[in-house]
């Protein structure tokens, strides 16, 4: 028996129409091409209502660039960034494009401050909802809809990093229900929640997230990075 319309809101994290699909498709070839001349450019994304079934004919897209600055030598980034919104020019929709540096010592230093935060509301009693949080924001904005080897080893690295927190099960549940309240969006109480079954483990969250290849990859760079950043916020408290 099929699933209903609900029962697809209900039961997927992601739900794209045939519309959306060809559009997202077309973001891909364009980005696929940008990276060959371009290689600092890592992956790019989808959030927003056209991957939660939610959009109109007209609606924008809503797409994540991401890139790893410690490539970018030589290259005029903000030029980059540009030309990649013209490429997408032939798509009749608009496009709003947001970028994410992949850079493991900025992606570090976002989940330190992340853990700082939630360590802080913890003491405070203040709710765990970051809402526009920035560091907060930039690593989950990793776990949206996307394509990119980058994209899914900075997951793996992430979820690594989890593992080695001491109660790790708070820090790892505040980062999955702010993803999610983040993408269903509070903005109209109205909407049904798109994902009920939120992974509850980091192992769950390696079979949700993260590719097989790319499951047994071992970080490089980000320890270090993220011993760094441990380092640097434990000196300023």
């Amino acid at each position: 028996m099929s699933e209903s319309g609900a029962q697809i809101l209900e039961n997927k994290r992601f739900v794209v129409s045939p519309e959306s699909i060809g559009l997202i498709k077309d973001v891909k070839a364009v980005f696929l091409e940008r990276q060959k001349q371009f290689p600092f450019l890592s992956g790019v994304g989808f959030y927003g209502s056209r991957v939660l079934g939610r959009e109109k004919k007209a609606s924008d897209i809503d797409i994540i660039l991401f890139y790893n600055s410690q490539r970018a030598s030589g290259f005029n980034q903000s030029g980059v960034f540009f030309n990649f919104a013209i490429n997408l020019g032939h798509i009749p929709n608009e496009t709003d494009i947001k970028t994410l540096d992949l850079n493991p010592a900025k992606i570090a230093s976002d989940l330190a401050s992340f853990k700082a935060e939630i360590d802080r509301r913890l003491i405070s009693g203040e709710s765990l909802n970051l809402g526009e949080y920035g560091p907060a924001k930039g690593i989950f904005s990793v776990f949206h809809l996307a394509v990119g080897d980058e994209v899914y080893i900075t997951r793996k690295n992430i979820l690594n990093s989890f593992r080695k927190m001491n109660e790790s099960d708070i820090y790892f549940a505040a980062l999955m229900n702010n993803l999610f309240q983040w993408e269903r969006s509070e903005k109209n109480p109205n909407r049904i929640p798109i994902y009920q079954n939120v992974p509850q483990t980091v192992s769950e969250a390696e079979q949700f997230f993260v590719t097989k290849n790319q499951r047994n990859l071992v970080p490089s760079n980000f320890r270090k990075a993220m011993r760094k950043a441990m380092i640097w916020l434990r000196k300023l408290k």
